[in-house]
């Protein structure tokens, strides 16, 4: 509408001589820059005014000329000088002064925002009215209505006053004119004020006349409502359009499918989708049947509820709709059209919510091209879909194929939508949502606030996308530790969505999780869970229990219950969402597999291990397939996998997975980033952990600065950094470095996560450890016991963390000599650990038993020296000694021996099968190693994959084997039941090794480097506990002890002592190892036969060669001294004896033999055609008398054995005489071909020569067998103590001779002649009663503390023999076949038990041969 200029008499004009600026004047008026800026130059007036009063801006805005007002503005023209007119017509319609009117007028928004935006005129700013002289004329909005400027009104809007549209004395006809350049314009403020006004009058007129005129008003309306957020308002007004046009046209028209459609969008936005879902199904059923399943329209409906069931997650329907959609649009419109890049674009959303990353790439890519080509690089669909290919690269974590994308479409929409527009607005959030993924904080909190801003001047600060802009803001604070702030957005964005959307729309119940994580954070538990089990059940109800939305809901409720140790409720929720996460977007999803790592982080929480690595492993696979190697998440899931190794004792692993995600976060995210800080607090941990301080303290500092630099100094994970930095100048001595380091950190932890969270119960306990390491121990005393209190009521009792925690106090208590209480606290985490090992133990390979007993057998290992201290006021503490040691000691031992047992005792065919595939995997991988690791490739072979395989079937196997046990196998022994099965004039001793920690231990100092032994006796009449010998020179013991055991016996007098120290006598000996044990034994009453299980350097001692100097008489003429791997075994259940009789006696082996030979000789073995041995067997030719049965393991010839021939006739002949079936296996036949194929014999004898490589020739040796485990750490094969000792049997030289030959080859499948304790763990001699290893050092090994040398008696156990005879140095040839003559006569033929029978033998060579060399070598273990 315009106004009427009606003149009245002014005398405000500016009294400057009019006439002189006309050039000026006249140069504006023609747009003529330069002239202007000539005539201002000579000294134009900038303020200058024409006769009407109008100023030379007026008139530069009036000509649309920006550049010229922003010139005059510069040069003094006064933008706020208003007073003036410009008559636009002979009627005297007219511009009154203000410039933003004449901008709005004139529809120059880009002069409109330089006034408002850079000049700061009001943007209500009122024209001078000549008829008031007061400032009360049009604003810029009034000037845009009147000239129906639909651009300029959607951008004022926003910010102005446009209340006088509702004005009833406007003319509606002028009203209705502009509603439709208003919400062409996005001006659905102004459309819903005028149309509001009017949708009455509208309804009686044109409404009974002009239904389709009608109908589109009403559409306006709805849609800006819609537009708005306000969906009831535009709901109410859908329906009438819906029902309008269907009496209109009828039901079956295809134009109501329109309006049907646009109903069931808003019931999308809504939540509302089973009836969006009814009105597309009726909308396609409609368009079918009147235009054809080949119409576009038809492909667009089919895209709209594709939509939907994308929404509602019913992925499996929506991509069928979706490329029948693209097929109809290829076929009826071509690849060139627009609609055909929309349905591209649909369906690479679909396959990137799915995760179906390699999909979504080339469809985004088409798109791109697509939209290039046909609608320009300045569209918005192209802006959209460089937007889209960003946030897929971002999730894929291709951050810089990402950045650049983002940055160009932020170029095109400044250029195309200018800098308030919404959609400009979405490209900084999503440019912001990647900077965050790099850790540029700052950057992306600009972009975030920028971005709301935006929503908030174009949308309001009720519509939903802006509460989407205020949780993205929310969660980048919660990251940055902004807690305060972040729960402000969040509760803002919680209160838009419930007014605007409903308590029950599903983005409602995502702001409910969304708060609901980040009072988790924060430890505010009970809050958490309200708002967890909302959010939930919204979901449940609205999308159903199938919707991935709904498993994200259990993901976060099961993290929840995970945290507060509800563990048997959390378990179920993980296997849910996961169930759900597979079947609706399958196992590749990263959702799926960051589930399934929180399922495992879960079980190792519970110190379920062994599962925890399973699943960890599996997500690390799925990442790496899903996203590649180099991937953020891959290096996350790296370092969850190493910190479970750390936690298991696997450090090696543990080192290697933390540099690999070190390595990546590097590469990926910069040295910046938060996560990388924490890659390389990871690594400094594992480095402190293992006292290699000088190189975790550089990590520790550069981790610190990044996170003080990114996250600030009140972010817990600066805390973390601060507690981590002072425990270790606290392990290093440096207190008053690390105290003000923990305070600091105590006060984060308290003020962040509050008092109840256990990482601030972990900081009290470093806290405390510092001030008992300061002597402050009132200090320290308090805050150990709230750490406990926390941990107890957070994690539960049965919890690792909470024994350590319980030992923790019992340090200061024992420190403040309170024993008694001390004493209570240590059995208590002992209690913890053993539960522990009975729910992990059994679903563990070996060598990961043997890990995780490393991470807590310190603790029992430190009770010994608590003990000590401990028993003058409660003796009774030495039964926790002894029943800790026959739990612990020999476990590994037994723990396989069992396995084997069970399983194949069990006749479950598929376990037997199992057991089966596992030995045989294991010889695969031992016949890979052997191959030079250059002929890896070439050959298709991968040593690493067939370890790993070989270990998941070893914990399947113990799995397997836990099912089988016997309720009396889990039954704990204890001393007195070890006591019971002691006849009168009997001893159990316990040999316990452990080092020795002293007071100053407890102060931080670390180990005091002291060996202790004790002995452990128990006699029948014992009542109390019992009895402790304690050797405290245990240092001594283990070196010149056992070098001087080693001079006198095994080297005959060749000196093993270090040069400068004095060898032992022999005959002092006895009071070194023995003596105070034999004292004892006296003083409770003497015994004539004990039980020893030995311990450290007792291993290589063979007791009875011992000589009590004041009796002249040795240990073997004394005492029965019977060794056994644990004096539990005297308890312990008998095996299943098989019934077999047969002896297998093996010796003389042919060293040079070809591999025809031996391939001969098994053929003649699996035939039955085995020579008897017989005289003229000894007349061979081959070799002669030998002193040793032992070879240098690094020599090429081996000197064969004729004593070891006499020796198998001599014991066939005794076997025979008592009717026992014997079959000899010589000279070719002596190979481990053969001994392979043997099955449980009754006895087993083997006289050949034996080797074992000390560490010291091990490590001179060339290592061409070196192996890398991929997932089970490095390892190589000679690390393996099983690989380091073995026999030699027949074709053993000739493999010595042929070793780095590359034309020497063995027949497939033939074996080298050289039988490893490793290969001898996978005999079969289950039900063989007794193993005779007739050769030299068969009894050396690696000695692991507490179990035992590892090494062929142990591999012969583990196969299955019950008893073992084995030597302890290099044995002469003429007196062993003797020995071993007289032994086999005792047992079978003077009706003494085996120990009898060899004792006896023993006795009989010492009379004949008094020097311990002859007779004292071999030992008897087992049965």
């Amino acid at each position: 509408m315009y106004r009427f200029l009606f003149l009245l008499v002014c005398n405000v004009f500016s009294t400057i001589a009019l006439q002189a600026q006309t050039p000026l004047l006249d140069a504006i008026k023609a747009k003529d820059l330069p002239e202007v800026q000539k005539l201002v130059k000579e000294g134009a007036d900038t303020n200058a005014l024409d006769e009407n009063g109008a100023t030379t801006l007026m008139w530069a805005a009036y000509q649309s000329d920006l550049e010229m007002v922003k010139w005059l503005v510069e040069n003094a023209a006064d933008p706020f000088l208003k007073k003036g007119v410009i008559y636009l017509n002979k009627e005297k319609t007219a511009y009154y002064g203000n410039l933003t009117g004449i901008a709005a007028g004139e529809g120059k928004l880009e002069m409109l925002r330089y006034l408002i935006e850079d000049l700061g005129i009001d943007v209500d700013d009122k024209e001078y009215n000549p008829e008031t002289g007061q400032e009360d004329g049009w604003t810029a909005a009034q000037w845009a209505d009147s000239r129906a400027k639909g651009e300029m009104m959607a951008y004022l809007e926003k910010s102005a006053d446009i209340s006088f549209l509702s004005d009833t004395l406007r003319r509606a006809n002028d009203d209705i004119i502009n509603v439709a350049t208003f919400h062409a314009a996005s001006a659905y403020k102004a459309t819903i004020l005028l149309l509001e006004k009017h949708i009455g009058l509208l309804k009686e007129t044109i409404g009974k006349t002009d239904t389709s005129t009608y109908a589109k008003f009403l559409y306006f309306l709805a849609n800006s409502y819609e537009k708005s957020g306000k969906y009831n308002k535009a709901e109410q007004y859908y329906l009438n359009l819906t029902s309008l046009w269907k009496s209109f046209v009828g039901p079956h028209d295809y134009s109501y499918a329109i309006f049907l459609n646009n109903l069931a969008l808003l019931y999308g936005s809504m939540g509302r989708y089973a009836e969006a879902e009814t009105l597309y199904l009726k909308a396609l059923d409609i368009e079918k049947a009147q235009l054809g399943e080949e119409h576009p329209s038809f492909a667009t409906s089919l895209n709209n509820l594709a939509g939907l069931y994308e929404s509602m997650g019913r992925y499996n329907e929506t991509e069928p709709l979706y490329k029948q959609a693209l097929e109809i649009t290829k076929t009826q419109l071509g690849e060139k059209h627009p609609n055909y890049a929309s349905s591209l674009n649909n369906l690479a959303s679909l396959y990137y919510i799915m995760g179906r990353y390699d999909e979504a790439e080339p469809l985004y890519i088409k798109t791109i091209e697509n939209r290039k080509t046909q609608l320009g690089e300045q569209h918005p669909d192209y802006v959209t879909s460089l937007n889209d290919l960003a946030m897929l690269y971002t999730s894929m974590g291709r951050y810089r194929d990402a950045e650049p994308l983002l940055l160009k479409a932020i170029e095109v929409d400044i250029e195309q939508l200018g800098e308030d527009h919404p959609d400009y607005a979405t490209s900084l959030n999503n440019l912001a949502a990647l900077y965050q993924s790099m850790g540029r904080y700052t950057e992306a909190e600009t972009l975030y606030l920028q971005a709301m801003e935006i929503s908030k001047a174009e949308l309001g600060e009720n519509h939903p996308d802006y509460a989407t802009s205020l949780n993205n803001l929310a969660a980048l604070y919660q990251r940055m530790g902004r807690y305060v702030e972040a729960e402000q957005l969040y509760t803002q964005a919680l209160k838009i969505r419930k007014v605007q959307l409903g308590e029950e729309h599903p983005y409602y119940a995502t702001s409910l999780n969304n708060l609901a994580l980040l009072y988790q954070s924060i430890g505010r538990y009970a809050e958490t869970e309200t708002l967890m089990l909302s959010a939930m059940r919204i979901l449940k109800e609205q999308l159903g229990d199938k919707h991935h939305e709904y498993a994200t809901s259990l993901n976060n409720l099961a993290g929840l219950y995970h945290l507060m140790s509800r563990y048997i409720e959390a378990e179920p929720l993980y296997k849910q969402a996961m169930g759900i996460f597979k079947i609706q977007l399958g196992e590749n999803l990263p959702s799926y597999a960051l589930t399934m790592n929180n399922l495992a982080a879960l079980y190792e929480r519970r110190g379920l291990y062994e599962v925890a690595e399973t699943l960890m492993l599996k997500v690390m696979n799925n990442l790496k397939t899903q996203l590649g190697e180099e991937h953020p998440e891959v290096a996350k899931s790296l370092n969850n996998l190493a910190a479970l190794y750390q936690r298991m004792g696997r450090y090696a692993e543990a080192e290697q997975l933390n540099t690999q995600a070190l390595k990546i976060r590097k590469a990926q995210l910069g040295e910046d980033h938060p996560d990388y800080a924490q890659s390389l607090n990871n690594l400094a941990g594992l480095h402190h952990l293992k006292g290699r301080y000088i190189e975790a303290v550089p990590l520790y500092k550069q981790a610190f600065e990044i996170i003080k630099v990114q996250l600030g100094e009140n972010h817990p994970e600066y805390a973390k950094c601060l507690n981590n930095l002072a425990a270790l100048y606290e392990n290093i001595g440096r207190y008053a470095e690390a105290e003000p380091l923990m305070l600091k950190a105590t006060e984060i932890f308290k003020s962040q996560l509050g008092q109840d969270h256990p990482d601030y119960a972990q900081n009290l306990n470093n806290l405390a450890a510092l001030y008992q390491s300061m002597d402050l121990y009132t200090d320290a005393e308090p805050l150990y016991i709230q750490a406990i209190k926390i941990i107890k009521t957070q994690l539960g009792e049965d919890h690792p963390d909470y024994a350590q925690n319980l030992n923790n106090l019992a340090t200061l208590y024992e420190s403040m000599s309170r024993y008694d209480q001390a004493e209570s606290l240590y059995l208590q985490g002992q209690q913890v650990y053993l539960h522990q090992l009975r729910t992990v133990f059994p679903s563990l390979s070996e060598k990961e038993m043997e890990q995780f007993l490393n991470t807590f057998s310190n603790s029992f290992e430190y009770f010994h020296s608590f003990a000590l201290k401990r028993q003058r006021g409660n003796p009774a503490i030495i039964s926790h000694q002894y029943d800790n040691t026959i739990l612990l000691k020999g476990l590994l031992l037994q723990s396989s021996s069992q396995i084997r047992e069970r399983i194949l005792a069990s006749g479950d065919t598929t376990a037997i099968r199992l057991f089966g595939d596992w030995q045989a995997l294991k010889r695969q991988w031992l016949r890979q190693s052997e191959i030079p690791k250059s002929e890896w490739a070439k050959g298709g072979i991968a040593p690493e994959t067939t370890l790993a395989e070989a270990n998941t079937l070893e914990k399947e196997l113990s799995r397997l084997s836990e099912a089988f046990a016997e309720v009396t196998d889990t039954v704990r022994t204890t001393w007195q039941d070890i006591q019971q099965e002691l006849k009168q004039g009997e001893a159990a001793i316990e040999m316990v090794r452990f080092r020795f920690f002293a007071d100053s231990v407890l102060k931080g100092s670390g180990w005091a480097g002291s060996i202790y032994y004790a002995a452990l006796i128990i006699t029948p009449e014992m009542e109390d506990h019992p009895h402790l010998v304690l050797f405290n020179n245990g240092n001594e013991l283990e070196e010149r002890g056992a070098q001087s055991y080693q001079s006198a016996f095994a080297t005959r007098g060749a000196s093993r002592v270090e040069k400068g120290k004095k060898p032992i006598p022999p005959d002092s000996l006895y009071a070194y190892f023995w003596q105070p044990i034999q004292e004892a034994l006296d003083s409770l009453g003497g015994a004539g036969k004990v039980y020893l299980s030995a311990d450290g350097v007792y291993h290589t001692v063979n007791l009875q060669t011992l000589k009590n100097p004041e009796t002249g008489k040795y240990l073997l003429e004394t005492l029965d001294i019977e060794r056994v791997g644990s004096t539990r075994d005297l308890v312990k259940k008998r095996k299943h004896r098989y019934n077999n009789n047969k002896v297998v006696l093996a010796g003389y082996p042919t060293y040079p033999a070809s591999p025809e030979a031996v391939g001969a000789a098994l053929q003649g073995y699996q035939q039955g055609q085995m020579p008897v041995p017989t005289a003229s067997l000894s007349s061979s030719n081959y070799g002669s008398y030998q002193t040793y049965r032992a070879i240098d393991a690094n020599m090429n010839s081996i000197s064969p054995l004729s004593g070891t021939l006499a020796e198998v006739e001599q014991l066939a002949s005794i076997l025979n005489r008592a009717g026992i079936p014997t079959q000899a296996l010589l000279e070719n036949a002596a190979s481990e071909d053969v001994l392979k194929k043997v099955k449980s014999p009754r006895i087993l004898h083997i006289a050949t020569h034996g080797f074992f490589e000390p560490e010291s020739e091990q490590q001179a040796e060339d290592l061409n067998r070196k192996m890398h485990m991929s997932g089970l750490g490095q390892e190589t094969v000679t690390e393996n103590p099983y690989l380091r000792c073995g026999l030699y049997l027949a074709g053993a030289e000739t493999t010595l001779k042929n070793r780095g030959n590359p034309d020497f080859r063995r027949p497939e499948g033939q074996e080298d002649g050289i039988l490893t304790a490793y290969e001898a763990t996978l005999l079969d001699l289950r039900g063989t009663e007794l193993v005779v290893l007739s050769a030299c050092e068969t009894g050396l090994g690696v000695t692991k503390n507490g179990e035992g040398v590892y090494g062929l008696q142990r591999a012969f156990q583990v196969a299955g023999a019950e008893t073992v005879i084995f030597s302890l140095w290099k044995v002469a040839d003429e007196q062993t076949q003797e020995m071993m003559g007289l032994f086999y006569q005792n047992w079978l033929q003077k009706d003494m038990t085996k120990r009898q029978a060899f004792k006896s033998a023993q006795q009989t060579i010492k009379e004949k041969y008094e020097d311990p060399y002859f007779w004292g070598a071999f030992v008897m273990i087992g049965g």
